[in-house]
């Protein structure tokens, strides 16, 4: 099997993206993340400045893998 492909055109995938870029345009006002701290969150690269871990916490915490500061495995 060569992946999963994701149908952009599926409604249900265009309702999560725009829910995903509101939760980032949020935590990007919440702690002035930088692009540079966004680019580093969506390319999977670890936060190099205290702006961009705050907002990888944001993010975290915003979709609930964070909660009150325990991370929920089951959602992993």
């Amino acid at each position: 099997s060569s992946g999963t492909l994701v149908d952009f055109t599926d409604p249900k995938v265009q309702g999560h993206l725009d829910a995903l870029v509101r939760m980032a345009q949020s935590c990007v006002i919440k702690v002035r993340a930088s692009p540079k701290d966004v680019r580093a969150y969506f390319t999977n690269s670890p936060p190099i400045t205290r702006s961009g871990q705050c907002f990888a916490a944001c993010m975290l915490e915003q979709s609930d893998v964070i909660n009150h500061g325990k991370v929920n495995r089951d959602l992993l």
